[in-house]
Parts: structure tokens; C-alpha cells; sequence
């Protein structure tokens, strides 16, 4: 529970203000153009009105001395390296790399406007970058400014980003592979694929896991009729690592076919003599990888004669298992929640934008096995 303020004085123009807190300290804060706020503590009142003008002459006047000559090129690199890790950074850096330093990059960070973030939007557009692509260069550039108004001493004044609209988000729609198409994927998978290939897309197919999560199941995840999705295997780095959020982290039951093959799978390493903690494991024991996954996917769709979408775009990926189950959960009437709790969205509002166009009439009825039992 935040602390309750014993007294307040207002600040010059109500841009800022004095109180003192539950535990004695006194806070002065002001507010910062274009949203935020900035707050400095003190032992007494007259020490924290006088870094109440403090805050506020900083703020109003422009920022001096070295950081003055530091370019928004330099400071997106310097925080990209520094403060962004892992997936996050290589993307990051790769739009900062071709959308934001050739746009704004050799602006001094200080004197960085929200008409210059504007002008890098617009030159994006006219060069061809999607909207969405430009949503995440202005995240991207949000994100930075953020870090550089929170260091000490702030780099910038204000947020100048956050008052550039970004473009509507449209979600794509989705055109789930039916039922029938997906045990047809399936059946082509089990009679041409290797077991462990096979095994991976079937469970796809029964859980509605993601890739990652899919090969980054291993043997202690198996239960009795369940498995327990705990880690991801990161495609790029072969990095095993924890699931995002905390609802990704789930048990899910399964069929009883599934439950027989991963039995099969189970005795097939054994018999072999491999040692390893992966379900779904290349010959030496470490996880399959994905890019082979995807590839095996779409050759077993080819050998079905599912070789496109049905609105005549790309072809199914190993991702339209999941949303084919998610159309199998709907289509039962059983629900966003309970799509969201088997698909480990971290909230509802993504499983209703996601799939919320979808009509149950139009799906195959009953959450069911691709295997064919319930």
C-alpha cells in the first residue's frame, strides 16, 4: 500500500507539489511536459521546497553541459546495449538500425522533438514500413526516451515521443486449418516423418503449445494424462529458458492417444539407448530444432494436399496449430477463459483480439482429439 501523504503544499502554477510522506521524508514532485512525473526526497519541509524549484528550473531549461552534444543515435545504440537483452535486443536493434538512427540519430538527444519523431513516422510510411513495423519503432524510440529521462541527471526533458499517434492496430484475421485438415497434416506426419518430428507436431496439434514450448518439454513434464509446460526452447539461441509470464507456466490434460504416444516415443529412446531429457530429441539427445520442425510440417502438409490457406495466402505454419485448437475450444462453447488458460495468454484481451472473429458455426463442433477421442 503506497504511503499516505500527512500534508501537501502546492507547487508554482500546480505543476508541482510537497508533501510529506507516511515515514517523515518529504517528497517534492512535478509534473513533466507530455506526461510523467519527477520526485526528490528531503528530511524537511524547507529542504523539500527548495528541491521543488530545483526539479522545476531543471525541467524548464534545456540540459547542459556533456550530455548536450550526445546524439539520439548514440544514446538508442548505448541503452539498446546496455539495458535490452536477449530476443528484445536483436529486434530492437535492428529497427533502430534501419528506421530510427537514419532518421533522427544525428538529432542531439536533447534537442530531439516530437516533430522530428513525427517526420521519422511519416518518412517511414512513404518508404514502405507496415504499421506495424512502425509501432515498434516509435515503442522502441518511447522506450529509450523513457530510460533517458529517468537518468541521472535526465538526458531529456520530456518524453517527446510519447505525443506521436501511433498507426490503428489491425489485427491480422486468422484462417485456422479445420479438423479434418489438421489430422490429415498428421496422418502424412506419422507415416513419412521420424517418430520424434512426428511426436512434436502431434502434440502441437493436441495442446495447442507453441513451437518453443513444444520441444522444450522433457520427460520430468510428462504426468499421468498431462504434461506441465514449465520452459521454451529459444530458436535462435538452443537456450532453454523460462515461459514469460506466469500463465504461460500450465498443465493441460490430454488425450488418451497422446498419452500413447508419448509412451511409444518414451520406450523408442530407451530401446535405442538414448539418453536424453527431451520429449521430442535429435539422435544425440539435444531438443529438435525448429527450423527442421517447420520445414517437416510443411512437407507433411504437401504429401496431405494442404499446400495453402484457403484465402489463397501463405501457408499453414506450425504456429496454426494453436489457433486451430483455439477454434476447437470455441467451437465447443467453452469459452475465452478457458481458450486463455489452455493457450497461456497472459491476458484475456489477447485470446478475444486474436480469435474473437471467429464463428463457432463455422468450426468443427467439440473440443475432441486430432486422434479422434475426447
Amino acid at each position: 500500500m503506497s504511503p499516505v501523504a500527512k500534508s501537501k503544499t502546492r507547487g508554482h502554477h500546480g505543476l508541482g507539489n510537497v508533501r510529506q510522506r507516511a515515514d517523515g521524508r518529504w517528497e517534492a514532485r512535478i509534473r513533466l511536459p507530455y506526461g510523467g512525473q519527477r520526485s526528490a526526497y528531503r528530511r524537511t519541509k524547507s529542504e523539500a521546497l527548495a528541491a521543488l524549484a530545483d526539479l522545476i528550473a531543471q525541467r524548464d531549461q534545456p540540459v547542459q553541459g556533456k550530455t548536450s552534444a550526445l546524439t539520439t543515435g548514440t544514446w538508442m545504440a548505448r541503452w539498446i546495449r546496455d539495458d535490452v537483452s536477449g530476443s528484445t535486443q536483436r529486434q530492437y536493434a535492428s529497427i533502430n538500425a534501419k528506421w530510427i538512427t537514419p532518421a533522427i540519430g544525428r538529432i542531439p538527444l536533447a534537442k530531439l522533438t516530437s516533430a522530428d519523431v513525427a517526420a521519422m513516422r511519416r518518412s517511414m510510411a512513404a518508404k514502405g514500413a507496415s504499421d506495424g513495423v512502425i509501432r515498434v519503432a516509435l515503442k522502441v524510440t518511447r522506450n529509450g526516451l523513457s530510460r533517458a529521462l529517468r537518468a541521472d541527471p535526465p538526458l531529456v526533458r520530456s518524453n517527446v515521443a510519447q505525443v506521436v499517434a501511433m498507426p490503428t492496430y489491425r489485427a491480422p484475421e486468422i484462417v485456422p486449418p479445420t479438423l479434418s485438415e489438421v489430422r490429415a497434416i498428421l496422418a502424412q506426419a506419422i507415416a513419412h516423418l521420424d517418430a520424434p518430428t512426428a511426436l512434436a507436431i502431434r502434440i502441437g496439434a493436441e495442446t495447442g503449445l507453441r513451437q518453443g514450448e513444444v520441444l522444450g518439454l522433457q520427460w520430468t513434464d510428462v504426468g499421468e494424462g498431462t504434461i506441465t509446460v514449465r520452459q521454451a526452447l529459444k530458436q535462435k539461441t538452443r537456450i532453454l529458458a523460462s515461459t514469460k509470464t506466469a500463465r504461460s507456466r500450465r498443465t493441460l490434460r490430454i488425450p488418451a492417444d497422446l498419452v500413447e504416444a508419448l509412451a511409444a516415443e518414451r520406450r523408442r529412446q530407451v530401446s535405442t539407448g538414448m539418453v536424453s531429457t527431451f520429449v521430442c530429441a535429435q539422435a544425440d539427445g539435444s531438443p529438435l530444432r525448429g527450423r527442421h520442425v517447420l520445414d517437416e510440417f510443411h512437407r507433411a502438409s504437401d504429401l496431405a494436399g494442404i499446400t495453402r490457406m484457403p484465402d489463397g495466402g501463405h501457408r499453414f505454419r506450425f504456429h496454426d496449430l494453436r489457433h486451430a485448437m483455439a477454434s476447437r475450444i470455441l467451437a465447443g462453447r467453452y469459452g475465452m477463459e478457458v481458450a486463455q488458460a489452455v493457450l497461456g495468454h497472459a491476458r484475456i484481451t489477447t485470446t478475444v483480439d486474436t480469435y474473437g472473429h471467429l464463428d463457432a458455426a463455422d468450426m468443427d463442433l467439440g473440443l475432441v482429439g486430432v486422434g479422434g477421442q475426447n
